[in-house]
């Protein structure tokens, strides 16, 4: 008799691949065929036992949508600010990008530093921008401001314990509670035009 206990976990064999321009290539076509109907997605959590898991929780750290970006507060705060810069588009990789898109972040990147140093708060001493896509193979960048003095925020003190060498990231179980990210956001929020 095979123990239910001693089972090997269930393995997904098919991968799925989510067109964002497809989407909303069909969307357009829905809507001139019918331009007064109203469309309302849904993706049922888990998608049908396909093992996609929906987690909005981490777009409530969204701070700005470009066209190919979202620039948005990390729930791991590497260091005091630390945001994540993601591709739109399913890309994984750099050397995948157009120049619309190279353009554009270049952009990103310049909002996203000129914010922080307005924020009297924050005024990193430098910008650390990494991009590893190890465990999520979604073409984004980690944006780590670094600081060679503590930083005090909401009553907890946040130390760049290896400010001139690569930074140490905070692990998974150490992330913020969305609690603690909107004020973090929604104070730079407040210094961006």
């Amino acid at each position: 008799m095979i123990s239910f206990f001693n089972r090997q976990q269930y393995r997904h064999s098919n991968k799925i691949h989510i067109s964002q321009s497809a989407l909303e290539h069909n969307h357009r076509q829905l809507q001139s065929l019918h331009p007064e109907a109203k469309v309302a997605p849904v993706l049922k959590n888990n998608a049908y036992g396909h093992g996609i898991k929906i987690d909005q929780k981490y777009r409530k750290g969204d701070l700005k949508e470009y066209n190919h970006w979202l620039l948005s507060v990390g729930f791991r705060q590497h260091t005091l600010g630390s945001a994540t810069i993601i591709a739109k588009r399913d890309i994984e990789k750099i050397s995948k990008l157009v120049d619309e898109e190279l353009s554009e972040l270049k952009e990103v990147m310049s909002d996203y530093e000129g914010v922080l140093n307005k924020a009297e708060k924050m005024n990193p001493d430098r910008f650390n921008y990494l991009q590893l896509g190890n465990s999520w193979h979604q073409l984004h960048f980690h944006c780590i401001p670094r600081y060679s003095s503590k930083r005090e925020f909401k009553g907890k003190v946040y130390e760049d314990k290896t400010f001139g060498h690569p930074p140490i990231f905070v692990p998974k179980e150490e992330e913020l509670r969305v609690e603690e990210v909107l004020p973090i956001r929604d104070y730079i929020a407040s210094h961006m035009d």
